[in-house]
């Protein structure tokens, strides 16, 4: 939609200011758009027909921005006067916001029927969207930028572009203004389903390496567990892969509720997981780790099963000072983990052993 805007207004700004080099393909829009395309190709070449003054005036008269110093002669007034008329009568034709303004003032001179159902009212409109506005490489700049507008708790995205140019003989600026919050929130869409873990609705792989080092290169001070569901492909070859999916998504729902929103949960792919609890030292992760373990070991829909619910985990805890990479901090927390595994494996074999004298 953004690009679509930028080719038909700059269309419009050569019919008004270049009639010799105003061209528009229509075959290069989209197809909702051709007919469109076809309607303004038409009403722009009938109006440019009837200018009184040559292409040479106009170009003249259109060209020059801000306004010259000293009178208009007739003939330039005449143009300039001709070029807004068309401008005023072209833009209700076009799918955007389109609004006029002094650019010393900010007096809003015209806008289309777009744009007044956008203001709808509020007469600081355009002042809450200059505010958003980065600043401007210069007084004869324009720009084409996106902003998030906020109104009574509805956020809107919008893509702004601006051109400059004389209106009845002052300084104007032509705001074309798109809402692209419904593409936004496709973009938004796509991007979950991305990095979403589609069995737990966990962060997935991609998202958590990411976060991972997003996090390193902020300096943030967090813990890294790694975590592995033990006997998951026992459950899976004796009780189904239903009861299998089971202990996955029950697990998920411990460590999502184990630490604060702000914390990162993430499956890596089939029993392994890898949580990012930011602000938290080793010891406070194992303790919470610990209690995750004991909860899901407890669950009640292990009552009368055969089999239970067992977690290995291990901990990198990583300072604001870290130097290491990503690859180490991981190999550290898995090693940890393998570690702890191994000394539960050791722990029921003695158990069995002396349960056997």
């Amino acid at each position: 939609m953004k690009y679509i805007a930028k080719i038909l207004i700059n269309y419009l700004r050569d019919v008004i200011c270049n009639p010799s080099q105003a061209a528009l393909n229509v075959e290069e829009l989209p197809g909702d758009f051709q007919d469109f395309g076809r309607e303004l190709k038409s009403f722009a070449e009938c109006a440019s027909e009837i200018r009184p003054l040559s292409r040479t005036a106009a170009k003249e008269d259109c060209g020059t921005m801000p306004p010259r110093a000293g009178k208009m002669t007739g003939n330039q007034a005449a143009s300039l006067e001709q070029s807004n008329l068309l401008l005023a009568s072209l833009m209700h034709h076009v799918p955007q916001q389109i609004i006029v303004m002094d650019r010393d003032t900010r007096e809003i001179l015209i806008m289309n029927d777009m744009a007044a159902k956008a203001v709808n009212g509020n007469a600081d409109y355009m002042n809450d969207i200059m505010s958003l506005l980065p600043d401007r490489g210069g007084p004869e700049s324009g720009y084409d930028t996106e902003v998030l507008y906020a109104r009574e708790g509805r956020d809107r995205y919008l893509m702004v572009t601006s051109y400059l140019l004389e209106w009845n003989n002052s300084n104007a600026e032509v705001f074309s203004i798109t809402d692209i919050s419904g593409v936004k929130k496709q973009i938004k869409e796509l991007e979950g389903h991305a990095y979403r873990d589609g069995m737990t609705g966990l962060c997935n792989r991609a998202f958590g390496m990411l976060t991972l080092e997003e996090w390193l290169n902020e300096k943030k001070r967090f813990a890294l567990i790694f975590a592995d569901l033990d006997n998951l492909k026992y459950i899976n070859d004796k009780y189904g892969h239903r009861e299998g999916d089971k202990y996955i998504i029950s697990a998920a729902g411990y460590f999502s509720n184990a630490f604060p929103q702000n914390a990162v949960v993430c499956r890596l792919g089939g029993d392994e997981f890898v949580l990012l609890a930011p602000d938290t030292g080793y010891g406070e992760a194992h303790a919470v780790m610990s209690r995750v373990c004991l909860d899901l070991q407890n669950d009640k829909y292990l009552d009368g099963k055969e089999y239970s619910y067992r977690v290995s985990f291990g901990i990198a805890a990583v300072e604001s000072d870290n130097e290491l990479p990503a690859s180490d901090i991981l190999s550290i927390a898995d090693e940890r983990m393998y570690e702890y595994k191994r000394m539960k494996k050791a722990e029921r074999q003695n158990m069995s052993e002396r349960r056997a004298v």
